[in-house]
């Protein structure tokens, strides 16, 4: 609207200008004194209009001063969110790769956990073979003390016999009584080492069942 105003006020001087030639005398003072009020009128207008530019120009100025002071806000705003959108990718890295790490050796005790699980059932299994060998351990010192007693009274015998045999030594029945107590000290070292062979057996056949399942 205001650049309306200014290009007709232009067009009326320039009107006025061309037509003071044709005037007389007094209608040109007429003339005169009438664009003189025009061009003062025109001048104000202009001044206000002028005062209204640099107004806006003012207004204008200071919205942009105001948009580039938010657009450097917004510059360092978005630096910092990228820069601590960078630190946060940079540990989401370092999180991976520990956390990887951690899989790793997770994975790694658990088969050492399977390992110690076997060993600790091949241990529980050479318990089991340890205490049948020390219960046969145990009898065989049964027996042994067992065969003591009758070694002892077998012993006892044959002094007995013995005295006997002093007795009854001219007599015919001595070589008789000898081979007679020979045999029976033969038959008992046959039944003794019978029963200690099967006992070894057994514990040999224990020791190589415990050596095959190691």
């Amino acid at each position: 609207m205001r650049i309306q105003t200014m290009i007709l006020t232009v067009a009326l001087l320039t009107a006025f200008s061309a037509n003071a030639a044709e005037v007389t005398t007094a209608q040109g003072m007429d003339k005169i004194k009438s664009n003189m009020e025009n061009s003062r009128k025109n001048k104000d207008e202009f001044s206000k209009s002028s005062q209204n530019a640099n107004g806006n120009l003012a207004e204008i100025r200071k919205n942009k001063d105001a948009h580039n002071n938010q657009k450097k806000m917004i510059n360092q705003e978005l630096a910092k969110t990228n820069e601590a959108f960078k630190k946060l990718s940079q540990q989401e890295r370092e999180i991976a790769t520990l956390m990887e790490s951690e899989k790793q050796k997770l994975n790694l005790e658990e088969k050492q956990m399977q390992m110690l699980q076997g060993q600790l059932e091949q241990l529980r299994k050479n318990q089991e073979a340890r205490k049948a060998i020390i219960d046969d351990y145990q009898n065989q010192l049964n027996q042994a003390g067992s065969r003591k007693n009758e070694w002892k009274q077998r012993e006892q015998n044959l002094k007995s016999q013995e005295s006997q045999s002093n007795e009854s030594i001219k007599s015919a029945g001595v070589e008789e009584n000898n081979w007679m107590n020979k045999k029976a000290g033969i038959d008992k070292d046959l039944k003794n080492w019978t029963g200690e062979a099967a006992s070894n057996q057994k514990i040999h056949d224990t020791f190589q069942g415990f050596a095959e399942g190691k």
